[in-house]
């Protein structure tokens, strides 16, 4: 990678508690040094993430700044990760599925935004259960229909529709919004890790 930990000789990158894993387990200490070389990319990485996420804590709480959020005056702000588009557009039932009467604007690192203002009487464009979907251009030129991975709630469609889901806007009227009934559970002292997928994601 070249940045200020992966240039180094991995010998000088300390992991912590490597000596222990070496130990229980002898058959891994051939491969001490990729250990230590794959360690410093992750601290290159950890690096970036503070310099233009303001930190890992920021970085993990992603989904309040990307997706589409409705916000107090009615006005939509929306927010994709898609370094691999060359162009991206927001469409559903609320411009009459028109692909390309809302395109975002892109940002630096990857990122887009869009801002839609709300009506002239002020209420929202998007209703409770809006369908919306992403129109992205890849480089070949190519438009391909995508959910925002970013989507609070999709919902199966009917069979004679196909299998690929629908993402709706969830935004009910005060008076349909869930009241929890019950305090919520202290958070734990140590992380639980149900199930991990590295390498899954891929960008557009």
């Amino acid at each position: 990678m070249g940045g200020k930990y992966s240039s180094l000789d991995p010998k000088e990158i300390e992991v912590p508690k490597l000596h222990a894993m070496l130990e229980r387990d002898g058959y891994l200490k051939p491969y001490e040094t990729e250990y230590r070389r794959r360690y410093a990319c992750f601290l290159d990485y950890v690096d970036k993430i503070s310099e233009g996420e303001g930190g890992l804590e920021n970085f993990t709480q992603g989904y309040k700044w990307f997706g589409i959020h409705i916000n107090a005056d009615n006005s939509i702000t929306c927010r994709e990760w898609a370094p691999g588009a060359t162009e991206l557009f927001l469409f559903g039932d609320f411009n009459q599925w028109n692909k390309f009467s809302h395109p975002y604007k892109k940002l630096d690192y990857g990122k887009w935004e869009l801002h839609i203002s709300p009506n002239e009487d002020g209420s929202c464009v998007m209703k409770h259960l809006s369908e919306v979907k992403l129109v992205i251009r890849t480089k070949s030129g190519d438009l391909v229909e995508r959910l925002s991975p970013w989507a609070t709630y999709v919902v199966q469609p009917p069979r004679e529709e196909g299998f690929v889901y629908k993402q709706r806007i969830y935004h009910p009227p005060p008076t349909q919004k869930y009241i929890f009934k019950h305090p919520k559970p202290k958070k734990p002292e140590s992380l639980r890790i149900y199930e991990c997928h590295v390498d899954t994601q891929t960008f557009w």
